[in-house]
């Protein structure tokens, strides 16, 4: 609800969620459990995580592109980190990738589409040119003056090109991987994205797969990530567990590590693959999950609506805590709801911008939430498992407020963990599957 003082935080736990839990990790975790605060971050120990997230390839003579930003500005740190790579054993030769059109960008100017194409073109065609050499790109490194406008750009380039395969086949290995230091989870975001978008647009093929790595120093103030994403090098994982073992070992190294987040790396592709046989639910244990199915006990039917105006409605209406109780009032009235003689609604008008309207009876409870602009939550249990109950009250509660529905759950409510519904368990019939 807008006005609360919670109300930024509560509007990112709104449903329906996307991201996975382990993301909004913030850090490392010390030894006592606490979370490891940012502070000034030694270069050394950057060129050491990427020096180590290098070796991850798990050979030598490596082929580096390092997209970087152009600018005098960036001059300085481009040439610095440009020669940290070179310096290291592992790599053979360090190419950069920029847009020279890029310089000053400012997505608001009516250029901003010609220097975006004209990026395109320039990157397409240097990427295509590295395809007639012989040697393949092994790793891509966006630097940290890069920018995200051209970073999307040679995602583009890619992930465009993906199906016809002729930018990723002749230009990188099969083992290829991309990285990026994130020294401030707020504002470096799209670098997570940008990698996230690579394994599921450019690699695709299982075991490709994106890893967030933790460094943090001795000392514990100061750290930041290197984020990876791998073309399913089949001995990537291997490769990090022996890193991190290193690192923990070495008692000379003034940063450690933890791998905080790994998304994908689970199959190994296999092309034309015939198994041996196929596999039916009697060739499992299914003795816990009929357990869990037997002690089901549905007790109720629970509907929630996330409802807000449709956009191609020509009738507008400007909601009001007034017009909310209104329709909900309408809505009680008319649906007739089991064991529901007389609606008493109580309702809160003092959390912030919108209210909140409670209704409890015999038969089951209402919870309506409007956040004080155009989006309200409608939450209704009933003991009585009745779909056709849900879509009237939906239909009444929407005649008075001209809002639509963007999202409709609805689940059986018990004990026993319940996961269906009294209709399914009637028969008292033993699951196909058990």
């Amino acid at each position: 609800m807008f006005g609360a003082s919670t109300w930024k935080d509560d509007e990112k736990k709104r449903g329906p969620q996307f991201e996975e839990l382990c993301k909004t990790i913030k850090g490392p975790e010390s030894e006592d459990g606490s979370v490891l605060k940012d502070g000034d971050v030694k270069q050394a120990d950057v060129d050491a995580a990427f020096a180590h997230g290098l070796g991850l390839i798990g050979h030598g003579n490596l082929k580096v592109a390092m997209l970087v930003g152009i600018g005098d500005e960036v001059k300085s740190i481009v040439e610095r980190n440009k020669d940290s790579l070179e310096r290291l054993e592992s790599v053979n030769e360090v190419i950069t990738l920029s847009c020279p059109s890029m310089i000053a960008f400012n997505e608001f100017s009516s250029e901003a589409g010609d220097s975006l194409s004209s990026c395109e073109k320039h990157l397409l065609e240097v990427v295509k040119n590295e395809s007639s050499n012989e040697s393949k790109i092994s790793a891509i490194v966006i630097d940290a003056s890069a920018d995200q406008y051209t970073a999307t750009i040679l995602l583009k380039v890619f992930s465009a090109r993906r199906k016809s395969l002729m930018i990723t086949n002749p230009v990188l290995e099969d083992d290829a991987i991309v990285l990026s230091a994130s020294f401030d989870e707020s504002d470096d975001a799209w670098r997570r994205n940008l990698l996230l978008l690579f394994k599921d647009d450019v690699f695709i093929d299982s075991p490709s797969a994106f890893t967030d790595i933790s460094f943090y120093n001795d000392d514990n103030d100061s750290g930041f990530n290197l984020l990876v994403t791998n073309d399913g090098g089949e001995h990537f994982f291997s490769n990090i567990n022996r890193t991190l073992t290193e690192l923990q070992n070495d008692n000379s190294a003034t940063i450690k590590a933890k791998v905080q987040v790994v998304n994908g790396g689970e199959w190994l592709f296999q092309q034309d693959f015939a198994p041996s046989r196929s596999y039916l639910p009697s060739d499992y244990d299914q003795s816990q999950p009929l357990q869990q199915w037997e002690s089901q006990q549905p007790l109720g039917h629970q509907f929630i609506l996330q409802m807000e105006p449709n956009p191609k409605s020509k009738k507008k209406t400007k909601l009001s805590s007034h017009i909310v109780k209104k329709a909900t009032e309408n809505a009680l009235s008319k649906s007739n709801l089991p064991g529901l003689d007389k609606s008493i609604i109580k309702e809160y008008k003092n959390l912030g911008d919108g209210c909140v309207l409670v209704c409890m009876w015999s038969g089951g409870s209402l919870v309506v939430l409007w956040d004080g602009k155009d989006h309200v939550d409608v939450n209704l249990f009933t003991y009585v498992e009745d779909i056709e109950l849900g879509n009237v009250f939906e239909s009444n509660f929407s005649k008075l407020v001209s809002l639509s529905t963007m999202l409709r759950d609805e689940q059986p409510r018990g004990v026993g963990r319940v996961v269906a519904y009294q209709r399914d368990l009637e028969d008292n019939d033993v699951p196909h599957w058990a």
